[in-house]
């Protein structure tokens, strides 16, 4: 048996999860690493949805729902034989809640546990993941790395695992369901219930804690499935920076500079549709009627979450404009500043100072350009000056308004990238082709 094998028996006798990844610099070479990056992740990733894991935590809040109801009923009905004059009653009920309560110390210890030990692991998961993106990882010697290894971003598949059906994972539907169905029937229990009642006292509060634990189980696929996305656009987005690359070194007449949507296909393709539901409607004015309804229903709810929209939105550029408003004062004078937010904001090492600006911590800021540079400034006195001759070019991206700001993709010479996201980035093109930069349409 191998070293690495009797450290991992050793760790299933403790029961304790694969430990964090060592530094770079003790691996010989980036086969070793991802081996071990891949062995790490299937032992956390398997035991993250560990059936028995799964059984533990049911068995456990199945005990504290139990414990909290008798309990609550326990109380109530001590409260009325106490009003009754009747103190055998009393005497059982505290008996009972006694028991309760050393039951629900007793499952609220094992969720503790539970809940410790996901936290955890968790965090390793991630630190495993991020780990051959760290640029002293990428810059070891290759090695014979396996086939079923590359790529790394997608091998093993820990995204896949975290979003199902480009949704929620089961689990976390399920958490869901279970919430509002605790919610529903909390709410019949005290309509329709005697308040005064031991028994609807303990329906309603197994019913309240049964939906809180619901949520958390809930709540922790929501994470998952965010950290998830997260790594999956930041990956996609660096594919689609390769490709542009690519383009941006082509002459400038060899590669195209972006294709402008075709209404006239957009068009053909809505066409068929529309002469189909019309077609419907005239010889079924009933299924007319419910297609009416049924896009009113539609309308309706986008009409009530708008101004949520609206809101978040609007707060994200207030803060937006808060740190160009710091950051501004430190450009050169004379020039036009723009408030931008820079990077993907990836959780991931960086070794130049470019690349911190793209895959630091969240930063928002000001930019300015000259006709010899960029400039970028951060409000906490951060700066980085790039001078025009190192940008190969610029790849710009226009979303929907509510969808975000537009962003332009910086090309470095030296291979490096960093996303430049603005409400004004219609103008920074401008100004940017304007001093020469080819800039190409995502």
């Amino acid at each position: 048996m191998t070293t690495a094998d009797s450290g991992a028996a050793a760790r299933r006798r403790r029961g304790e999860p694969y430990p964090a990844p060592e530094p770079v610099q003790a691996y010989p070479n980036r086969a070793a690493l991802l081996r071990e990056r891949a062995q790490a992740l299937d032992s956390l990733v398997r035991e993250d949805f560990s059936r028995l894991r799964g059984l533990g935590f049911l068995g456990c809040a199945g005990l504290l729902v139990a414990a909290v109801a008798l309990g609550a009923g326990s109380v109530t009905d001590a409260v009325q034989a106490g009003a009754d004059g009747e103190g055998g009653r009393v005497g059982q009920d505290l008996l009972g809640f006694a028991g309760a309560v050393v039951v629900a110390g007793a499952a609220l210890l094992g969720l503790r546990s539970i809940r410790t030990r996901d936290r955890l692991r968790w965090r390793r998961i991630q630190a495993w993941y991020v780990l051959e993106r760290i640029p002293a990882a990428r810059a070891l010697p290759v090695g014979d790395v396996p086939d079923e290894l590359e790529p790394a971003d997608r091998r093993p598949r820990v995204l896949d695992r975290y979003i199902r059906d480009r949704g929620l994972h089961l689990r976390g539907n399920l958490g869901g369901i279970a919430v509002l169905a605790c919610a529903v029937f909390f709410l019949v229990v005290l309509a329709n219930g005697d308040t005064a009642s031991s028994t609807t006292v303990m329906g309603a509060t197994a019913l309240f804690t049964a939906g809180t634990l619901a949520w958390q189980v809930t709540a922790k696929y929501v994470r998952r499935y965010r950290w998830s996305g997260e790594r999956e656009s930041a990956q996609g987005t660096e594919r689609n920076r390769r490709i542009f690359r690519e383009r941006l070194t082509l002459p400038e007449t060899s590669g195209p500079s972006g294709t402008k949507p075709s209404y006239r296909v957009v068009a053909l393709m809505i066409a068929p549709t529309v002469v189909v539901l019309g077609a419907v409607c005239m010889v079924r004015p009933r299924t007319a009627a419910n297609l009416g309804v049924a896009a009113a229903g539609a309308l309706c709810i986008l009409i009530l979450l708008s101004p949520f929209v609206l809101v978040a939105r609007l707060r994200e550029r207030r803060a937006l404009h808060a740190a160009s408003r710091t950051a501004a004062p430190a450009l050169p004078a004379g020039t036009a500043p723009y408030a931008v937010g820079f990077g993907l904001n990836e959780d991931a090492a960086h070794d130049t100072e470019a690349a911190a600006w793209d895959r630091g911590p969240d930063r928002a800021g000001a930019a300015a350009l000259t006709a010899s540079a960029i400039h970028l400034r951060g409000p906490a006195g951060e700066a980085l000056d790039i001078a025009l001759a190192d940008v190969l070019g610029a790849v710009h991206s226009s979303p929907a308004p509510w969808l975000g700001d537009g962003s332009l993709d910086l090309h470095l010479h030296s291979g490096e990238a960093i996303e430049l996201r603005t409400p004004r980035h219609r103008d920074l093109v401008t100004d940017l082709a304007s001093a020469g930069v080819r800039v190409l349409r995502a």
